[in-house]
């Protein structure tokens, strides 16, 4: 806080000698001063204990805060064409797919991540192999264990079999296990439903039965207000033939359509054994 206070003197000298210019009354400009001052330690003291982006959040009213829609239509975006261009040149890009991952928001979270891709495109079709290890944390990155498995994943938005970024943060945020690999325990379960790996699996396999096919995945972490903690994932996808025209991709669970091909849906980031707080991060095992 120290620094802020630093700025604010520096501000508060400017705007004394500017309003003495202006008023051309030293009483004028004095008068202006104190007001300014109290305003800046009333401030200060309001947000002595309050996270300076959280506070920064609720007084800026060009921020809107996000509330969570059933409607996945409100979620939706266009896919991507074939001649857009990527934001990374890593992973699989450099084997031809688009990747755009949309740029760190203000308190440092990632925001969405695209990509356009063939199967032969997809890293592991070229001999790379993924470090398991993810040396990066996402911002308010905490966790926490239950029964000796930890409740958290950093959780790649596109997976890595598609994308090959593994230590990007504009590809990474907090995500529970269950939500990830859809297991609270070891090991992980495809057959979830509730998982985003049901979804990246099957769309995995539809690349590999239609390899002159290629597919358009989007997937967007959903805050609310200023949050750490992604309430839920938003995933969207669509297939395109050699001729360039949509093709719906059909692979059952929880998705629906969103409009006309494409299909989608909203997972909630849960753990069936604990209660989250996804304001601070904190989780508790339930009794």
């Amino acid at each position: 806080m120290t620094i802020y206070l630093g700025i604010g003197l520096i501000i508060l000298v400017l705007v004394f000698l500017a309003a003495l210019k202006l008023f051309r009354r030293i009483w004028a400009a004095f008068l202006t001063l104190v007001i300014l001052g109290i305003l800046l330690v009333t401030g200060l003291t309001v947000t002595r204990n309050i996270p300076l982006k959280e506070w920064i959040y609720e007084i800026n009213p060009f921020v809107e805060e996000e509330s969570i829609s059933e409607d996945l239509s409100s979620y939706y975006l266009e896919p991507l064409s074939s001649d857009a261009a990527s934001t990374v040149s890593e992973g699989s890009a450099a084997y031809g797919a688009i990747i755009q991952l949309g740029d760190l928001d203000l308190y440092g979270r990632s925001v969405f991540a695209h990509i356009r891709l063939s199967d032969d495109q997809e890293p592991g079709n070229h001999g790379e192999e993924r470090n398991e290890y993810i040396n990066v944390d996402p911002t308010g990155w905490k966790n926490f264990k239950n029964n000796g498995n930890w409740v958290n994943n950093r959780c790649h938005l596109i997976g890595y079999q598609f994308s090959g970024l593994n230590d990007e943060l504009r590809n990474l945020s907090i995500g529970t296990s269950y939500l990830n690999k859809g297991t609270e325990g070891s090991g992980t379960d495809e057959d979830n439903p509730d998982s985003m790996l049901f979804y990246e699996q099957r769309l995995d396999d539809w690349l590999h039965k239609n390899p002159e096919k290629e597919l358009d995945l989007y997937v967007r972490p959903i805050y609310e207000g200023a949050n750490m903690t992604p309430t839920c994932y938003y995933m969207q996808w669509v297939g395109f033939n050699d001729a360039g025209e949509q093709v719906p991709i059909e692979i059952g669970g929880h998705s629906e359509t969103v409009k006309g091909n494409i299909k989608g849906v909203l997972l909630q980031n849960r753990s069936p054994s604990c209660t989250i707080d996804y304001e601070r991060g904190e989780i508790t095992v339930k009794e």
